[in-house]
């Protein structure tokens, strides 16, 4: 009886065992596939965050290629894009857009949002086509400007394998790496045209999602203030075929106020120009008179320089 009892016993801690060995196995990895992956740790927490889910297998298939209607669906999800800022007379239908993309299926609402938030997804796309890594990382960059501006440092990135790239993949490739993203290779290689696996969409797709809420965050935690100066408006010089001046110019209330170009972002063709007002030093006493105030840049002669929204920043130069 005693041996018997023992041996249940045995039996029971041995499943306990087990039950135990695979909950934390799922816990040190988000699925039973990813843990050998160099980006299990990304995968991990897009599938806390409920943006990843693997496939009907259960198991992620990291080394598999990504199709249009998972990469789009999962940019759509980690960016938390929406409609909700739209208004429509009719409801929009994927094959409005799109000649290969059924209505009723399952990634048909991400395609409609992915194309009102400027994700320029060919019209004949087919949803089981696979994304190469230009492809994905250029919807993947347009998708991140939907969720507002950001000011891009323009510091070159030699890309070893740049000339396999189609030309106008070009631009945001750039700007995200000099957002710091990790995107290259040791030998400095991208691999324009090669397939986009799960594993390296998932990481792209986490440093997206970092990216846009950290800034959410900074812009959140500084406090916006209304600018004392008046009558922004941008004068252009030519310099030479290739290179204008902008110049701002902008009205203040006395001479101890200050405009600087903060920053400048690109849309298109046009150069966006983000300005910051610098405000007067404290202590200092400045005689009640309008005063216009100035700053100049730079930009490719190609490109349209328009003003950012009014509302600024300030900065003090104490």
């Amino acid at each position: 009886m005693n041996i018997e009892v023992n041996e249940m016993k045995r039996l029971w801690m041995l499943a306990l065992a087990l039950v135990l060995v695979f909950t934390l196995g799922q816990s040190a990895w988000a699925f039973t596939d990813t843990q050998n992956d160099p980006h299990a740790e990304q995968i991990k927490a897009l599938k806390e965050a409920g943006i990843l889910s693997g496939e009907a297998d259960g198991l992620f298939h990291p080394n598999k290629k990504l199709t249009y209607a998972a990469g789009i669906s999962a940019i759509v999800k980690a960016l938390d894009l929406s409609l909700e800022s739209e208004t429509f007379n009719t409801v929009p239908k994927a094959s409005d857009s799109y000649t290969n993309l059924s209505d009723q299926a399952w990634y048909a609402e991400a395609f409609i949002i992915a194309r009102l938030n400027g994700i320029e997804v060919p019209r004949d796309v087919s949803p089981d086509d696979e994304l190469t890594r230009e492809q994905f990382i250029h919807y993947l960059y347009q998708g991140i400007n939907a969720t507002g501006q950001y000011g891009y440092t323009k510091m070159y990135f030699f890309i070893a394998d740049e000339a396999e790239f189609t030309e106008n993949f070009m631009g945001g490739i750039q700007n995200l790496l000099n957002a710091r993203f990790d995107l290259l290779d040791q030998e400095g290689r991208f691999y324009p045209q090669a397939s986009v696996t799960r594993s390296d969409a998932a990481s792209w797709l986490y440093q997206a999602r970092q990216f846009v809420q950290q800034h959410d965050e900074a812009a959140q935690e500084e406090p916006v203030v209304e600018s004392p100066l008046a009558d922004l408006a941008l004068e252009e010089k030519s310099i030479n075929s290739s290179v204008k001046q902008v110049t701002v110019t902008a009205t203040a209330p006395h001479p101890g106020y200050g405009i600087k170009i903060k920053s400048i972002t690109f849309d298109g063709e046009q150069a966006i120009i983000h300005t910051e007002t610098i405000m007067p030093e404290e202590g200092m006493a400045y005689p009640q008179v309008i005063t216009e105030v100035s700053a100049s840049t730079f930009i490719d002669a190609s490109y349209k320089p328009v003003l950012a929204d009014k509302s600024r920043n300030i900065k003090s130069l104490r």
